[in-house]
């Protein structure tokens, strides 16, 4: 074999092998949503994919007036940030619940009441003591009428 053929054959077998080294990076797809629409977004928002072993932390911020649920996809999670790591196409929805509405049928409003628990009086009649006493225990009355005792006593310690 003449010396310029052999020049070229080491050439292209040096030139293999260095192409067949090169790794291609792998690339997974990020797919994500949120449920329902108004409920919140998702922080970073503008992630598209993970190279191989890359990680990226996502969180799900509420709107006002919701709350974070749950993460649903191919990871079932209640952690919020939620750490995913590049391994495979993720597709993930956030989820948020709605918090109950702030009741505005608050009609009076009684300090010094109930063991020193300030005391709404709600529309029906009824009332409820919301407070701490002296040691930091939270307490909640229920009162059914202004003319029934208190009932349904919760305390709940622990340093408030």
């Amino acid at each position: 074999m003449p010396l310029r053929q052999k020049v070229f054959c080491f050439i292209f077998l040096a030139l293999s092998l260095i192409a067949c080294s090169e790794k291609e990076a792998i690339s997974y797809r990020i797919t994500l949503s949120v449920e329902p629409a108004d409920g919140g977004v998702i922080t970073p928002n503008n992630i598209n994919g993970l190279e191989e072993g890359e990680q990226v932390q996502l969180e799900a911020r509420e709107n006002g007036g919701y709350a974070f649920d749950r993460w649903e996809g191919t990871l079932n999670e209640n952690t919020n940030p939620l750490t995913l790591t590049g391994t495979q196409d993720y597709t993930l929805t956030a989820y948020f619940r709605p918090l109950p509405e702030l009741s505005s049928n608050v009609v009076s409003y009684d300090y010094e009441r109930v063991d020193s628990l300030p005391v709404f009086t709600i529309e029906n009649g009824g009332n409820v003591g919301i407070g701490c006493d002296p040691v930091g225990t939270l307490q909640i009355r229920t009162q059914a009428n202004a003319n029934a005792t208190f009932q349904n006593s919760t305390s709940v310690s622990g340093g408030v």
